[in-house]
């Protein structure tokens, strides 16, 4: 963790902002901050940085948000407690108490996933959230798009995972389909629905697949073997940006990383670009795609991912001192 000067006995001394989670969108480029919490804006246009805010209860203990998600003039945190919605315009938050297992944004509203397995659909003012549906434990997340609310769902061994298409007034089920292999992540862009897996190959090795899925047949249309498995990435306009960051090589954490260009469409590479850091986050989105980067003996950054090249966005200037916990 980036700190100008460390003790022993007190573990804020020196603390720097340290990225997470970050969200592309029309209101700009949202980070939210490790363990204070905290959020920051970028302005895609001028790359400037803004913030930071503090969200959620600030808890100094250092309970990390699990997703952040923004359309409009709202953005979403998702928390181990709760939801934080953030309007942007008005520069205020609500808490919905809903200890979610996922959180989605999209065309059809805002949606969460119980701890039981349920769908339940979020005001998208922040008032509050109506829970949908039976019970079904076995959901792994869910996605928002293309009209539809979208879970993934784990089956029992040797089926691995079905991809459920639901009704966003009713949550009733409007189609499904069937994919082999452990369910990891739904992801949606302009053309179609995506699906993370992963697979044991002949030589019983994990190795991660990303399954195109058709959202109006609901119909697999390819299937793209990703390397390293765990690595993440993001899908926007049929282009796979996939870093090449192992996030089990612990002894390559913080070095310079490589973020690969994949036209999902043909299954063609189409470039990589070099990327400063090591790949923590990435969202693509209307603001284009951006990623939180760790760099070794520095303060960890975010980058703006286009396709000649990586502009890095220093937060070394965002100062956190009047967010520490006092003594």
């Amino acid at each position: 963790m980036p700190r100008t000067a460390t003790t022993a006995n007190d573990y804020w001394v020196g603390y720097r902002f340290t990225p997470r989670l970050i969200a592309a969108a029309e209101s700009g480029v949202w980070v939210v901050e490790s363990h204070l919490p905290l959020l920051a804006r970028v302005d895609a246009g001028t790359r400037s940085v803004s913030g930071p805010r503090q969200v959620g209860h600030g808890d100094p203990a250092g309970r990390g948000a699990h997703d952040l998600l923004a359309a409009g003039d709202s953005v979403w945190i998702r928390w181990n407690d709760g939801i934080t919605r953030y309007d942007v315009r008005a520069d205020d938050e609500r808490w919905i108490g809903l200890s979610a297992a996922g959180l989605a944004v999209g065309d059809a509203g805002v949606w969460a996933l119980t701890g039981d397995g349920r769908l339940a659909r979020v005001n998208q003012d922040g008032s509050g959230y109506e829970a949908l549906g039976a019970p079904e434990v076995r959901r792994h997340s869910i996605a928002v798009g293309h009209g539809a609310v979208w879970a993934l769902t784990w089956t029992h061994v040797p089926g691995g995972s079905t991809l459920t298409r639901l009704d966003p007034e009713t949550a009733e089920v409007e189609a499904q389909l069937k994919v082999q292999g452990s369910p990891r992540q739904v992801l949606v862009d302009a053309d179609a629905i995506y699906v993370r897996l992963w697979r044991r190959d002949s030589r019983e090795r994990v190795e991660e697949r990303l399954v195109a899925v058709d959202p109006n047949a609901v119909e697999e249309t390819g299937d793209l073997r990703m390397s390293p498995p765990g690595a993440g990435g993001a899908v926007h306009d049929g282009i796979v940006w996939a870093p090449d960051t192992d996030p089990y090589a612990h002894e390559e954490r913080g070095a310079p990383s490589t973020v690969r260009r994949i036209d999902a469409r043909r299954r063609e590479l189409v470039d990589t670009l070099e990327v400063p850091g090591w790949v923590t986050d990435m969202s693509a989105g209307p603001a284009g795609t951006w990623a939180c980067i760790e760099r070794r003996g520095q303060d960890h950054a975010v980058v703006e991912l286009t396709p000649e090249r990586a502009y890095t966005i220093e937060l070394s200037g965002v100062d956190v001192s009047a967010h520490l916990p006092r003594r």
